[in-house]
């Protein structure tokens, strides 16, 4: 079972079947991802970068994009 950490709802966890017939971790619907640069908890180096056909950005703790 997967839980949200501090400071993230439960609720809002989710997943979809990705292409390759994955599942996908959501939150708030956004499709979660890792950054193989960040290091450590709270290091954001992949903000607002447009890659891979999209724009990827943080979402915060109710699911919004920060900007």
């Amino acid at each position: 079972m997967i839980a949200a950490g501090a400071g993230a709802h439960d609720g809002l966890l989710g997943s979809v079947r990705r292409h390759d017939g994955r599942l996908q971790l959501t939150y708030a619907g956004h499709p979660l991802y890792y950054y193989v640069g960040d290091r450590s908890p709270g290091e954001v180096l992949c903000q607002a970068v447009a890659e891979y056909g999209g724009r990827w950005y943080v979402v915060d703790a109710q699911g919004a994009t920060i900007r």
